[in-house]
């Protein structure tokens, strides 16, 4: 389904911008210090069972603040920010929220304490966490971002191009398309919205055999890279230089001979870049750490 064109073929650019948003938002408590907050979540803030804008994630000390869903981003922004401020203003005096998804210095293990939730289930939830991943790796904060098309959008778009399908079916490949697009994109959305310029090293229990400051250099394994190599250009070259030389005993008018050549050196750029997505899913093509420099 071309939803794109569908969309301004139809005039359903209005309906398409309506919707339902919503926003849950981890952050840490810190002391005035910087360090983790080993207290347990505020009682000012009552019994997470039942409280609708402000639970916890993994941890005490991770806040999690949930908006109701809303008409519109803008008024989804302020509920997160009243809900934001009135944390604030509740907090003990020497804590505060910490504004980064990577976790700030954090303490032994011992000292993180995992969320007090009243269902058994979600206690054992988190304790197969820690015995599979330990505490620090889940104490990243990030942000869930809830939203749902608009019924009419979804039932206007249905009669248009949904033949065959019942509304729900229908309704359910819209939104697996549309993950999938995210999908396809997240490498740039996650590198611009979501990269913390920072992250402590007591995040990495002391298991790195790098020190803060130190340069490093990183790549593929010489073997890899060659191939890699030989892959991006030495095919696409000899494709090149195979063509020009065939198309001068097949075709007289230089155009024709242009033509193909173009065409065929895209065609194998087109085969190239195919087998590229799979090499490097494959472990000798992820980047290792080369050298340290002293």
């Amino acid at each position: 389904m071309n939803i794109q064109s569908t969309i301004k073929q139809h005039q359903l650019t209005l309906l398409f911008q309506q919707g339902r948003y919503g926003l849950e938002k981890e952050s840490q408590r810190i002391w005035q210090n910087g360090e983790l907050a080993t207290t347990s979540h505020p009682s000012v803030f009552g019994n997470r069972r039942f409280h609708p804008y402000i639970q916890t994630d993994f941890a005490e000390s991770q806040l999690e603040l949930i908006t109701p869903p809303n008409t519109s981003i803008k008024d989804t922004m302020r509920w997160l920010s009243a809900i934001h401020q009135i944390v604030l203003r509740n907090l003990p005096v020497d804590e505060y929220i910490f504004p980064f998804s990577m976790p700030p210095y954090l303490p032994d293990d011992n000292q993180i304490q995992v969320a007090k939730l009243d269902d058994p289930a979600d206690v054992a939830y988190r304790q197969r966490l820690v015995a599979r991943y330990g505490k620090k790796k889940q104490m990243v904060s990030g942000i869930h971002y809830n939203f749902q098309l608009s019924t009419e959008f979804i039932r206007e778009l249905h009669s248009v191009i949904g033949q065959g399908q019942t509304l729900v079916e229908f309704q359910n490949q819209l939104y697996l398309k549309m993950t999938r697009n995210f999908l396809r994109y997240q490498w740039i959305l996650v590198y611009l919205l979501a990269a913390t310029p920072t992250v402590d090293a007591s995040y990495f229990h002391n298991e790195s055999p790098l020190k803060a400051g130190q340069q490093v250099e990183i790549g593929l394994k010489e073997k890899s890279f060659i191939l890699a190599s030989f892959l991006l250009y030495g095919i696409p070259l000899f494709m090149l230089i195979m063509t020009t030389i065939i198309s001068q005993f097949w075709f007289k008018n230089e155009l024709i001979r242009v033509a193909i050549i173009v065409a065929c050196t895209g065609f194998c750029f087109f085969l190239v870049k195919l087998l590229a997505n799979k090499l490097q899913k494959l472990p000798a093509y992820q980047p290792i750490l080369l050298r340290v420099y002293t």
